[in-house]
């Protein structure tokens, strides 16, 4: 037999050369082309034909016979196993060509516009894209921590870590973590008052549900994450909408609402709101603290773009300043090492987070514990701490350059506050422009610009859009505010 032809080998491939060979035999046995009982030619024999190392061939006859498709009997040779790994499945009954689209049973309807928006899921189609504001992938620490989660792999057994899983979290980065959030924010938290969870909406879900109850009050800003809109409908939640301007949410608006019905809880983004940047001012925050005592409320701070500011002294959180156990503080690690790690965290008064975690159970029992003890490392040896302090440095020139760009060329169509923190700019524009007329009109011309619509809701008569400078390059910040420019002037000539 000619397992040259049986076997073909590709070097250009990445794939090993044994794993190359494995898949050749185990194709060829499954196919009955090596019939089951046969005899393989020995190590060194097979790589004289197939022109490879006789090591090579030694892995591959190991990785095959782990597999079941080969039997190894010592001082007598290597082969074809008589009892393959191949199930032979039975039907129970004749099927249809295709699954089933449409279920035969009752279930619940969402209200929801869809389910995932295909700004998540689908790669723009456009030379020039402007999201609303991720960071940049070549400033995040996802090759620091492939390098511990690596070592992990390698100086332990897998096994090992599965004996330390906790609903909580792994336990070295809830200490990493504790010491990183007081030393940044001042938080003073404890080991206690620490939760992992998987990503902010998910924290965010399980939060609201342990705390409102179907036409309990829920107040947050009019203009806001489509998330916290989704999940008050679901929950049943009364919203209380609430007014923003430059320094965040109008704690007056809010104090009108507790003198007729206090809410049962309060959102807010204090650090960069979101879609719209603002600040909370520092009178604010200490006013929302005072509310909050004097009507029974809890504040939800979600500060997920905390670790992105371009001044000296950055406020510090609400739950710094937090005495009665009135806030839940919500964060992320996944804006600062990247987007695929969706591990968020809660801190907040040790009896509610034992109930969080048992609710949490029901639905993710344990986190992933060799991700997080990877994280753990990367906060510990402070290479978390270089990447963040090289990233501020420059997004803050990219802010700086957007916004001088901006208002050079875009200024008659719109005006904007040149964000302290955060990862984009909040453009309002001066006449009513139709958003989604702009945006389509802006992917003819090679720019694609984030859906608002999909992204955040607005109130009546707000016009505003989100632009993040993070993600892109000074040269592609210039040419899409340039086909930006362009688009404003065809549509609205007279502006």
């Amino acid at each position: 037999m000619n397992f040259k032809e049986l076997v073909p080998i590709d070097r250009s491939l990445k794939d090993p050369l044994y794993l190359q060979i494995t898949a050749g035999l185990s194709r060829a046995i499954e196919k009955g082309i090596l019939p089951r009982g046969r005899k393989l030619p020995g190590a060194q024999k097979m790589a004289l034909e197939l022109g490879v190392y006789k090591r090579t061939i030694e892995q591959a006859y190991e990785e095959l016979n782990a597999q079941d498709w080969i039997t190894v009997i010592p001082y007598s040779g290597t082969y074809v196993s008589d009892s393959l790994p191949v199930r032979q499945t039975r039907r129970l009954r004749n099927q249809t060509e295709q699954f089933p689209s449409h279920a035969a049973f009752p279930f619940q309807r969402l209200a929801f516009k869809n389910e995932i928006s295909p700004y998540f899921t689908e790669k723009p189609c456009a030379d020039l894209v402007f999201d609303d504001g991720n960071p940049d992938i070549s400033q995040m620490a996802a090759l620091a921590l492939y390098k511990y989660y690596r070592q992990l792999l390698e100086d332990k057994q897998p096994n090992a870590f599965v004996t330390k899983m906790s609903p909580w979290g792994n336990k070295d980065l809830r200490y990493a973590l504790c010491d990183y959030l007081n030393t940044t924010r001042g938080l003073r938290a404890g080991l206690e008052n620490i939760l992992i969870l998987k990503g902010n909406q998910m924290s965010m879900y399980l939060i609201l549900s342990l705390l409102l109850k179907p036409g309990d009050g829920f107040a947050f800003a009019a203009c806001n994450y489509k998330g916290i809109w989704d999940m008050s409908h679901y929950l049943g939640a009364k919203m209380h909408l609430l007014p923003s301007d430059q320094d965040g949410i109008i704690v007056e608006e809010l104090e009108q609402i507790c003198r007729i019905q206090a809410p049962k809880a309060v959102y807010v983004i204090p650090h960069a709101h979101y879609p719209s940047t603002e600040r909370l001012s520092a009178d604010r925050r200490v006013r929302l603290l005072e509310l909050a005592e004097r009507y029974h409320f809890v504040i939800i701070e979600d500060d997920y773009d905390f670790d992105y500011h371009y001044c000296q002294s950055p406020f510090l959180p609400l739950a710094s300043a937090d005495t009665g156990g009135r806030v839940i503080y919500v964060g992320g690690l996944n804006r600062c090492i990247s987007t695929a790690v969706r591990i968020s965290y809660v801190v907040g008064p040790a009896d509610f987070l034992k109930e969080l975690v048992k609710l949490k159970v029901t639905i993710d029992k344990f986190t992933d514990p060799i991700l997080e003890a990877s994280l753990a490392l990367l906060i510990k040896n402070k290479e978390f701490i270089r990447y963040l302090r090289k990233a501020n440095k420059s997004y803050k020139n990219r802010r700086d350059y957007i916004c001088k760009l901006a208002e050079k060329k875009l200024g008659s169509y719109c005006q904007f506050d040149i964000p302290q923190s955060g990862l984009a700019i909040w453009l309002r524009f001066r006449c009513q422009v139709d958003l989604e007329k702009l945006t389509a009109a802006c992917m003819q011309e090679g720019l694609s610009l984030p859906r608002a619509d999909e992204l955040y809701v607005q109130p009546a008569g707000a016009n505003g859009l989100r632009i993040g400078f993070s993600s892109i390059s000074n040269e592609d910040i210039f040419r899409g505010i340039c086909v930006m420019e362009n688009v404003l002037k065809t549509m609205y000539p007279d502006a």
